[in-house]
């Protein structure tokens, strides 16, 4: 994978007064600084500030795409209505006033059911290993765990994966996504939105994690952009941090607004 680019302020500005469609956006490492537990995330007051003014200029839409779900989503702030909210990698919607939720396949809800039961009582030995259920999907993070509790905790998830075919493992930041084999994705979801708005392809895709790369490979033609440290991606361009990011598009107010 080729190295991206930096991101330069000019080139975002020309893809938000050039490019109609709509702009996609992780939450977690993308928009705001990650947290040692999930919890503890906050929402800056500014970034509110500057996604409702820019969501109301109404092209490109906005909308962020999650892993968290969609109801953990809305306790974590007051979000702009003109903002699309996508929660579980594409298994919830609030959108235009509208809410919708995909359901699991009854052999991936069993499934489900089995790992959860498994894994809650694994973890219960493993100090600093935290499962978060999103009923959807399930998050084990790591990113406090000892590491002599790392390759036990790898080789249950293996175990359970190879006993299942309605279920994969996806390796995240500091963490273990548990989702339905067949989907959905951040791809998949941003398919939908595009779809729902009449729209061929997105402006731009802002992501920092592994869940992100589909959406930088199913849509290789937009501003793709990885946030965070470096590492192999598909994405074209690059910004240090959730810090730089906001500030960014902050400037798109002073700059870019239409």
């Amino acid at each position: 994978m080729p190295d991206p680019n930096r991101l330069s302020l000019s080139r975002l500005i020309q893809a938000w007064t050039h490019a109609p469609g709509a702009w996609f956006f992780d939450l977690d490492g993308t928009l705001i600084d990650i947290a040692d537990h999930p919890d503890a995330v906050r929402v800056p007051k500014r970034l509110l500030t500057v996604l409702t003014r820019l969501a109301a200029v109404g092209h490109p839409r906005l909308a962020v795409v999650s892993g968290r779900a969609l109801d953990n989503l809305g306790r974590l702030a007051d979000w702009p209505p003109a903002l699309a909210l996508v929660g579980n990698h594409g298994g919830e919607y609030a959108v235009d006033g509208r809410r919708w939720r995909e359901t699991l396949p009854p052999v991936a809800e069993q499934a489900m059911n089995r790992w959860r039961q498994a894994l809650t009582e694994s973890i219960r030995r493993m100090p600093g290993v935290f499962l978060e259920d999103k009923g959807l999907s399930l998050t084990v993070h790591v990113r406090q765990a000892h590491p002599s509790d790392l390759p036990r905790l790898a080789r249950l998830l293996q175990e359970l994966e190879a006993d299942s075919a309605a279920l994969a493992v996806r390796k995240a930041r500091a963490a273990w996504e548990i989702r339905p084999r067949e989907g959905p994705t951040k791809a998949q979801a941003i398919h939908t939105l595009l779809t729902l708005w009449n729209q061929a392809e997105p402006g731009a895709i802002f992501g920092d994690d592994w869940t992100d790369e589909d959406g930088f490979r199913a849509f290789p033609h937009a501003l793709t952009v990885i946030v965070g440290p470096r590492r192999p991606t598909e994405a074209r361009y690059r910004l240090a941090s959730p810090r730089v990011l906001r500030a960014m598009l902050e400037a798109l107010l002073t700059y870019g607004y239409r």
